[in-house]
């Protein structure tokens, strides 16, 4: 399996502001059919029918992280999304392997709060390399 991750590199990370953890749109620039996934689980949340395959534009909220699983290709693919972020478009986040990019791939998430989010103690020395 491969992943990507992808830190605030695309679109305007600075306005995604929400109540929910991540939302999906069905067209580029947020249009079109719409779902909120505002409970954050270690499972693959199911889309609503609308939307598998067809996700093309999302926003992820400040604190969590989105993993993204493809519906398409042999080789299971996953991309990794830190909020805050707003994709207008999933044709600029490049795919691995045989589609160019993550529109219309999505066919399930997995969304958790962010590590940067979590209390997580740094020993000391690594706290020094700092």
């Amino acid at each position: 399996m491969r992943t990507l991750l992808i830190m605030g590199l695309v679109a305007a990370t600075a306005n995604a502001q929400q109540t929910a953890p991540l939302q999906l749109w069905a067209d580029a620039h947020r249009q079109g059919h719409t779902q909120q996934v505002t409970i954050t689980t270690v499972e693959q949340e199911e889309l609503r029918f609308e939307l598998v395959g067809r996700v093309s534009s999302l926003e992820v909220g400040q604190g969590y992280s989105v993993t993204l699983y493809a519906v398409t290709g042999t080789l299971p693919q996953t991309i990794v999304l830190v909020g805050p972020l707003v994709v207008n478009d999933l044709k600029s986040l490049p795919m691995l392997g045989l589609r160019p990019n993550w529109d219309d791939a999505v066919g399930a998430v997995e969304v958790r709060p962010s590590v940067e989010e979590q209390d997580v103690p740094v020993p000391p020395v690594l706290a020094e390399v700092r």
